[in-house]
Formats: C-alpha cells, structure tokens, sequence
C-alpha cells in the first residue's frame, strides 16, 4: 500500500463499508437474538442442580489409582525396599524368575 501510494480514504467503496455494514449487522444481529430467544436455543433445560455419575467417577479413580500404582512400583525407593524384604524368596526363585520354568 506504501509503494503503490493507496490511500484507503480515497477508496469509493470505504463510505458502503463504514456506513452499510453497521446498518446491516446490528438489526441481523437483533433478529439472530430474537429468534435463538424465540426458539428456546440457549434455555436452560432441567433442573439447575449437577449431576454426578458416581459409576464414572469410580472408574476414573480406579485408573488413576493404577496409575499412581504403577508409577511408585518403578520408582528406585519401591524396587530397593521390594528386593530388602523380599531377598530370601529372590534367592530361591531366581533361575525361575530369569529363565523360565525349564531352570525351575
């Protein structure tokens, strides 16, 4: 617009857009309102209190729960405390547990 010297002022179609499209959008969008609020389209509908889906709450809390589980057990704190109280049955059972049952 700099190069080509443009004054948008100087444009014929400036005075339709300043003065046509506030006269066309504010009575549309009065009407537009009118007939959402004649149609019931932003009505609230029931009762006004929250529902709760205990069963999905449930099902939610037990996968977070898993999850929690299952990011402690890979922690360093859980592996050394679970090899601590667990050494004499790791001992006895360590051909099993890295071979397989034909070590067993």
């Amino acid at each position: 617009m700099i190069r080509a010297s443009y004054n948008p002022f100087a444009d014929p179609t400036l005075l339709y857009f300043a003065i046509g499209v506030p006269f066309i959008a504010i009575p549309f969008s009065i009407v537009l309102s009118y007939l959402s609020n004649a149609v019931g389209l932003w009505k609230v509908t029931g009762d006004d209190r929250i529902t709760v889906d205990i069963g999905t709450i449930n099902r939610l809390d037990s996968a977070n729960n898993m999850k929690r589980l299952l990011k402690n057990i890979t922690t360093n704190p859980f592996r050394n405390k679970f090899i601590l109280v667990n050494r004499e049955w790791l001992v006895n059972n360590l051909a099993g547990i890295l071979g397989g049952r034909s070590f067993g």
